[in-house]
């Protein structure tokens, strides 16, 4: 009894294995024929139908990061992402072998995520503002662009405070940004208008 409940659960998988890699392939053929409305159909149906398919996620995740294309949104990217990388570190040996034959690796899918990463990272800093900065470390706290984030964010920070002209501002500064580069500079200018406050 044990050997066909083992036997039938086996053949439920295969078919289910066989089900995920057709659509993925179904997909990538309708990408391939620039058909992108019928990709996003059955992109749409297979997670309906199979919603751990980390494949399908990922080819999503790809899509949505595009900035050309009509879906195009770096948070829904991220979150697709993230999902196909969390489905592919659950998946059977045996999807993990028949996703690999078309291509499809963590590595694949970590490429992706550096990618939209990388794309987040530039829509923040075009914005120019240190609120955009620090949504970006919200974003992605552990980021690779975390060094250049802080000094850019910290130096637009120093630019408002100095642009403002007044003491409290560069004192505001100093104490919320204390490991600044620029703290040196925020002090001398900090300590030479309180003197001119006091003295004038």
């Amino acid at each position: 009894m044990f050997f066909k409940v083992l036997t039938v659960i086996s053949f439920l998988l295969a078919i289910e294995l066989a089900t995920d890699i057709g659509d993925l392939k179904r997909i990538l053929r309708s990408i391939e024929k620039n058909d992108l409305e019928r990709a996003w159909e059955l992109i749409d149906k297979s997670l309906a139908e199979h919603p751990s398919n980390p494949g399908v996620k990922w080819i999503a995740s790809h899509l949505t990061a595009v900035d050309s294309l009509p879906n195009y949104n770096l948070d829904s990217a991220r979150d697709l992402v993230n999902e196909a990388l969390r489905d592919f570190d659950l998946m059977d040996e045996d999807y993990l072998l028949d996703f690999e034959e078309l291509g499809f690796t963590r590595d694949t899918i970590l490429t992706t995520a550096k990618n939209i990463e990388t794309a987040t990272y530039f829509k923040f800093v075009d914005r120019n503002t240190v609120q955009g900065m620090n949504q970006f470390l919200l974003i992605y706290p552990n980021s690779y662009h975390k060094v250049e984030t802080l000094k850019k964010r910290d130096s637009l920070a120093y630019l408002d405070a100095k642009r403002v002209n007044n003491w409290q501002e560069l004192k505001n500064y100093m104490s919320e940004y204390p490991d600044s580069e620029y703290l040196d500079s925020a002090t001398y200018n900090y300590e030479l208008l309180l003197y001119r406050a006091k003295t004038s």
